[in-house]
This record gives structure tokens, sequence and C-alpha cells, in this order.
């Protein structure tokens, strides 16, 4: 018997025995006690009818629940949907920043050569801190201050050595590079298939709930704070910041090939667009007078020199790399020397052989330790705003015999469409 064919039933209509029949079947559904023996016909309707106000009720509230129930699981599934969209909005606004990010985690799980080297110059950095503080606070440094008058280190470091503080802190420093020098001796360690995967997971977890989960390294925890303002720096990040601006530049434009990114344009701190290839490689070969760029390192093979080197020399030089190692340069001028763009095969920005390209063709130092640091090849597309001109570059020449690959042809066709401009415009 259902509640509803109950509730149809004319009660005073079924004899004794009928009643019986029905309370019997509601008793075992309401439990409420009876004693169907001695009950009346009176006693029999009148249980049905206090089962069937029963049954009304509940129905009714099932049916008041029933909304709850399906909003707190509507609720629960919107807000997996917000958080997955959440990580998916971080992941393409800060793409070059997630992929670092799972490289450093997968770095600390497998407790790497890089990653043990990374915290050791944390610490030295930080030790470095605080001695300067100390040292700061010794009487005779504000002395100097505030007579203006010169002590070499020779004079204040026996004045330090009597602070235990002090003491304390060249000691750390001291224990941190023999650490580094010991582990520039052992075998180098990286991570595993198995630590990406285990990385990309956790990643991708404490970007989703927005928790920095305190287990991170310090690289790590630096590069939360800069993009996604999670908690302060501490002193002994900050050595990790020089280089990584490209990390936390919120991605503009992003170019695909077969369905995979291949670049990304950001805009850097001074407001000038940027190309982040992850596998063509860009190269910047700059010159400089005694007014150089203090920003551009111009100590790198062959040119260890500031003075211009002749263009022949330049050309030379690109020639033999490009035939040593079959490849193909586009080369284009730039306001301080040459940018070039190589076509032939793709590269790993954080590779061996990379470097060893970058630096025979006499790559900026300060260049190659970007292109590591931000696991990408960067190029600029837009003038300097303190630069008189209005043009990045102009194409000079090709060099080598490799053929050209369809991500470098589409890396070139983006670059040149931002760069080149009016062949005759001033460089900037």
């Amino acid at each position: 018997m259902t509640f509803m064919q109950l509730a149809s039933i004319d009660l005073a209509a079924l004899s004794k025995a009928q009643l019986k029949a029905y309370t019997k079947v509601a008793r075992e559904q309401w439990g409420r006690s009876i004693d169907l023996r001695t009950a009346n016909v009176h006693d029999l309707t009148e249980y049905l009818q206090m089962f069937l106000a029963w049954k009304t009720e509940s129905e009714n509230a099932i049916a008041e629940t029933a909304p709850e129930q399906i909003t707190t699981a509507e609720n629960s599934k919107a807000e997996e949907v917000l958080t997955t969209q959440k990580t998916i909005m971080i992941s393409e606004k800060y793409p070059l920043l997630v992929r670092r990010l799972v490289s450093f985690a997968a770095h600390r799980i497998a407790n790497s050569t890089q990653h043990q080297e990374s915290q050791i110059k944390g610490e030295i950095t930080y030790q470095n801190y605080v001695t300067n503080r100390i040292l700061m606070q010794l009487p005779i440094m504000r002395r100097v201050l505030d007579l203006g008058q010169d002590l070499s280190m020779n004079e204040i470091s026996p004045i330090a050595n009597e602070d235990p503080r002090y003491v304390a802190c060249k000691l750390a420093i001291r224990e941190c590079q023999m650490q580094l020098m010991a582990l520039k001796r052992s075998l180098p360690t990286n991570p595993r298939p198995e630590h990406y995967a285990q990385a990309e997971k956790e990643v991708t977890t404490y970007l989703q709930v927005e928790q920095k989960p305190t287990h991170l390294s310090k690289r790590e925890k630096w590069h939360l704070s800069q993009a996604l303002m999670w908690g302060q720096v501490p002193q002994d990040w900050s050595y990790l910041g020089q280089g990584y601006e490209a990390l936390s530049e919120p991605v503009l434009e992003t170019f695909t090939l077969a369905g995979e990114p291949i670049a990304h344009i950001t805009r850097n701190a001074y407001g000038v667009l940027c190309l982040n290839a992850l596998k063509i490689m860009f190269s910047d070969i700059d010159f400089g007078d005694d007014n150089y760029d203090s920003e551009v390192s111009c100590h790198s093979s062959p040119w260890n020199r500031k003075e211009n080197p002749e263009v022949s020399e330049v050309m030379d030089a690109i020639a033999e790399v490009a035939n040593d190692y079959d490849l193909r340069f586009e080369v284009y001028k730039t306001c301080k020397g040459y940018r070039l763009l190589e076509m032939s095969r793709t590269w790993n920005p954080t590779g061996v052989e990379s470097s060893a390209v970058l630096e025979r063709m006499g790559c900026d130092r300060l260049y190659q330790k970007l292109c590591i640091a931000q696991d990408c090849y960067r190029a600029r597309l837009e003038v300097k705003p303190w630069r008189i001109g209005d043009v990045v570059c102009h194409h000079v020449e090709t060099i080598g015999s490799g053929k050209n690959i369809e991500e470098a042809i589409v890396i070139q066709k983006i670059h040149d469409q931002y760069c080149l401009g009016d062949a005759d415009g001033d460089l900037a």
C-alpha cells in the first residue's frame, strides 16, 4: 500500500476487517503502537487518519528539503567549476610562471642539485642581510653616517668581530659556502618524470585553493608572492628576483602551433611589449661605449671588451657557429648591436647546448642568465620609452644553410610585424 492509495480511500466506507488490514500496514511504516485485537472501528479509523497526517507532514518536509539538497549539490558543483576556472585563469594569465613553478616543485621533490644550490644561496643572502644590519647598528657606523667619514672594512671588522651576532652570521656564511663547494664537486642530480607528475598535481592543487603551502622552496614562495601577491617577500628570497620578472608579467596574447603554445606576448615593467618564445632561440649581441647601459654585460666571448668590433668580425663569428651546428640565423641590427633569430630547430633555453651557442656568438651574459631564469627566449617588440627612435631593429641578412622549421617561421612573422616598421626608421 502506498501513501497515495491510502489517501484516496474513504475510510468511513471500509469494514472493520479492511481497516485492520490497512492499520497493520500503516503501523509497520509509522511504528506507532496499536492493539489490533482490542481496537474498534473508531480506534482504527482515528489511527489511520493520524497516520495520513504524519505521512503528509513527512512528505512536505522532504519536498521542502529537496531543493536545499539540490542547491547544496549545485553549489558544490559551482564551487568546483569556479575553482577549475580559477586555475585555468592563472595558467592562462601566467603560463610562464606556472611552467616554472612545476619545474621548481619537481626539483624540490627530487631534492636535486639545483634545488639545494638555490636554498643555500638563499641562506647566504639572508645571512648577508643580517650582517649588514648588525654593522649599521654599530656605534662606529653611526658616527660614520653622522660625520660623513670613510672607513674601510679593515677598520670596521675588529669592532664588528666583538659582536657575537656578527661572528655567528659570518660563520653561517662560511658554512654555506663550503656546502656550495661540496655540491659543485658532487654528481648533479635531476628530477625524474614521476617527480614532474607529482609537481604538476601539487601546483594545480595549491593554485585552486589559493593557499601557499609552508613546505615550498624559497624561489617558489618568491614567485607566488610577486605574481599572485601571496604574502610579503622575506630577505632570504630577494636574490631570486633578478631576471625572473617575465614570469610575473600577465600574458596578453598566446600563440599556438598544432594546439601547443609556442610563444607569449607580455608587457614588461616599463610598459613595453615583449615576445617570449618557448623553444625558438633569440640572441642579443650588444656592444657599448663608456656610457653603455649598466644592465648590459659585454664581457662574453668573443667580445670581451666594450669597444664596437667590426661588422665583419660579428658576421664571421655568427657564420662559424651556423656552420658548426648547421644552423640558420636571421640577423637584425639593433640600437646597441645585433639580434639573432635561429630558424632551423627548437632549443631548450635552460640547456647546456643553448648556453654554449649563445656564449660562442658573444651573446650578453645577462641575456644568457635571463634565458635560463625565465625558461624562454625573450625579444623586446617595442622601443624603450627613454630612447629616441621609432624602430626596434632592421633586418640585415641571413646566415647559415640550415632549413627553416614551421615554428620558427611563425615566430619570425610575429617578431617582424612588431619590430621592423619603417625600413628607414631610427633604431631605439
